[in-house]
């Protein structure tokens, strides 16, 4: 929905570029933050939970930036800038991004070549999967996580289903654990 905000691009452009004073920037193991080093690609940009976010992609990094979204319509502080590697992404692992993460959980941006989403839980595998709603613009509705430190708990996985146009009708689970990518569940 944001897509021509030629204002919300440029500051994401200029904040992957040179973050202001006072933007939180995290970058996931072994990635760098240095600016792109050519034109990089508009995976998205809308408001998700109020917030303006913007999904770039740069040929082997994502750059996720989000910026609060006042009631007046103007952007608030703080900002943040968040860039993971995804260079060796295939068709699972590029099958969601995470848009957004707070107490009520994650949203995740679905691939276009996702037939199916649903939720599972993998505590309960006789149970069968959920489906989890997806908006037009390819976002979904807030997935729980489980609480962070203090030992082991669970939570639902992405359980996502190809379509038949990119591959044949697999399955397959992704686990999110609020990094930019959710990784892929194969034992």
């Amino acid at each position: 929905s944001r897509t021509q905000d030629e204002d919300l691009l440029d500051r994401a452009l200029s904040t992957w570029a040179r973050p202001p004073h006072g933007t939180r920037v995290t970058a996931s193991r072994a990635t760098s933050t240095v600016p792109p080093l050519s034109a990089p690609q508009l995976l998205y940009a809308g408001d998700v939970q109020r917030q303006a976010v913007v999904l770039l992609y740069d040929g082997q990094r994502l750059a996720r930036y989000s910026e609060p979204v006042s009631s007046d319509g103007n952007p608030g502080m703080p900002r943040s800038l968040t860039v993971a590697r995804v260079d060796d992404a295939d068709v699972t692992t590029a099958a969601a991004v995470a848009l957004t993460s707070d107490r009520t959980g994650v949203r995740y941006l679905i691939a276009p070549w996702i037939a199916e989403t649903q939720t599972r839980d993998l505590l309960r595998p006789d149970t069968l999967a959920r489906p989890l709603d997806v908006s037009g613009e390819g976002v979904t509705r807030a997935v729980p996580v489980p609480p962070r430190p203090g030992g082991c708990d669970s939570g639902p996985v992405l359980q996502l289903r190809s379509s038949e146009r990119i591959a044949e009708r697999h399955a397959f689970l992704l686990a999110g654990v609020v990094n930019v990518t959710p990784t892929p569940d194969t034992y």
